[in-house]
């Protein structure tokens, strides 16, 4: 092992008084190892901060994509509510038509009932009863 001595550097800091330290083989193995331990802690942490950066970023599509179904959903309950009131709309219209039909129904029995009842002959033309005539 070799005892190199460093010389003074001759700056302010330690007015012209720096110590001799032996540079020897142990320190320069200690400062490499030291070096690798820290590039290894810089590795180390850069690895955790992309892992946290990734996590984060699946936390907010998981976010994102429970926004999209929850509007998904609450167009898909409003599109139903707007079908359910057309289709009540749409048996209401049908229950009045049932009803007008129904009652033109009997209007026109009333009709043919009493035109019965009167005697009549029918048409001229085909003989049938006038509410019913073709012609």
């Amino acid at each position: 092992m070799s005892d190199v001595r460093t010389k003074c550097c001759h700056s302010p800091c330690c007015e012209g008084s720096c110590p001799s330290v032996p540079v020897t083989k142990d320190l320069i193995h200690s400062v490499r190892h030291a070096n690798s331990e820290y590039a290894l802690f810089f590795e180390n942490q850069h690895k955790q901060a992309l892992l946290e950066e990734e996590e984060k970023k699946k936390k907010e599509e998981a976010v994102e994509a429970k926004r999209v179904e929850q509007r998904t959903s609450k167009r898909l309950h409003e599109q139903l509510a707007e079908q359910v009131q057309l289709e009540m709309v749409q048996m209401a219209e049908k229950e009045t038509a049932r009803q007008l039909i129904a009652e033109a129904s009997q209007k026109l029995f009333a009709a043919i009932q009493g035109t019965a009842n009167k005697g009549c002959t029918g048409c001229a033309k085909c003989g049938q009863q006038e509410a019913l005539c073709h012609y």
